[in-house]
């Protein structure tokens, strides 16, 4: 049995409702700073900066607590600030809870943790965070 090669020419039919799959070839290498998702969408993230953590804990004001759920609530909200892109096109920038909650509706939980994981990345200690 003959192994069969990536054809970017061949065409999937699909109904309106059903999801869309991108063929992506295995040996395109995306940037450090890019994760490509389960439906092929692309996300590229930045790291974070100083005043991330102070303009999030702005934003979410003395509404939570800072353990448990509440920073559960806060990472999330800091790791949406540092996704500069979703396919090319801007997020928009969030005033609250809310809106962040709503955006992070639109990811499959796998495809939240591979954004996880790129944020872990990008500021944990093995990049010289301290």
């Amino acid at each position: 049995m003959q192994a069969q090669e990536f054809n970017p020419q061949v065409v999937v039919e699909t109904t309106p409702d059903a999801p869309v799959s991108v063929p992506v070839p295995t040996s395109q290498e995306l940037p450090f700073n890019q994760v490509r998702l389960s439906d092929g969408r692309l996300v590229e993230m930045r790291e974070m900066i100083g005043s991330d953590e102070m303009i999030v804990a702005g934003q979410l004001g003395g509404v939570f607590e800072p353990n448990g759920a509440g920073a559960v609530i806060f990472q999330s909200c800091l790791i949406v600030r540092t996704i500069v892109k979703v396919d090319g096109m801007e997020p928009p920038r969030f005033r609250n809870y809310e809106g962040v909650r709503d955006f992070l509706a639109g990811f499959k939980g796998k495809d939240y943790t591979k954004i996880k994981k790129l944020f872990e990345k990008l500021n944990g200690d093995g990049e010289g965070n301290a």
